[in-house]
C-alpha cells in the first residue's frame, strides 16, 4: 500500500481483481461458459480512467449476451475540481452487453455499467463499442460513452476464452 493510503494499480490488480478473474475463468472452464476479460483506458473530462471488467458470455438470438463484473480508478492521484463530491477516485459494479452485429474478427456491442462511484453514489453508463480479435484469443477495441452528458472515449485489450 502506497503512504497516502490508496492502493497502486499493481495491487488492486493483485489483491481485488486477480482472484476474481480466476474464479470466473474457471466457473467458464466448468460450466462450458465463454469468458471474456478486458483491460481499458477511458478518456474523460476530469481525468483518465484505467479499469478492467471480467464477463460472462452467453449465446443468445442477436448475438452474445454478457454479464459479470467491473472495476475502474482513476488514473491521477489528485484530481484538481470544484467540488470534492465530484471527484470520482474508484467505480466498480454490474456490467452488461449484448453483441448486436458479429463476423468473424469484428464484433460491435452496446454496454451498460451500473455501478458506485467511491462506494456512496450510483452511475449508470452506457457506450458503444467495436472489437477486433487479432488472434481467436486476443483483441482490442475502441468504443465511446457518456459521462455527466459529456463524451468519453475508450480502448481495451480483450482476452477471450470459448465460443
Amino acid at each position: 500500500m502506497s503512504r497516502s493510503g490508496n492502493f497502486s494499480v499493481l495491487e488492486v490488480l493483485l489483491i481485488k481483481l486477480l482472484p476474481i478473474i480466476l474464479i470466473l475463468a474457471a466457473t467458464a472452464q466448468c460450466s462450458s461458459q465463454s469468458f471474456k476479460g478486458s483491460a481499458y483506458m477511458e478518456r474523460t473530462i476530469s481525468s483518465p480512467k484505467m479499469g478492467y471488467s471480467a464477463l460472462l458470455l452467453f449465446p443468445g438470438y442477436i448475438g452474445n449476451y454478457e454479464i459479470g463484473g467491473f472495476y475502474q480508478m482513476s488514473t491521477q492521484g489528485n484530481v484538481n475540481e470544484m467540488d470534492p463530491r465530484e471527484i470520482e477516485k474508484n467505480l466498480f459494479g454490474l456490467q452488461m452487453g449484448i453483441e448486436f452485429y458479429k463476423t468473424s474478427k469484428f464484433t460491435v456491442d452496446f454496454n451498460l455499467r451500473m455501478g458506485l462511484v467511491n462506494g456512496t453514489r450510483l452511475a449508470i453508463i452506457n457506450s458503444l463499442g467495436v472489437e477486433y480479435m487479432i488472434t481467436p484469443i486476443l483483441g482490442i477495441g475502441l468504443g465511446i460513452s457518456e459521462r455527466q452528458f459529456l463524451p468519453t472515449y475508450i480502448t481495451k485489450i480483450i482476452i477471450k476464452t470459448g465460443r
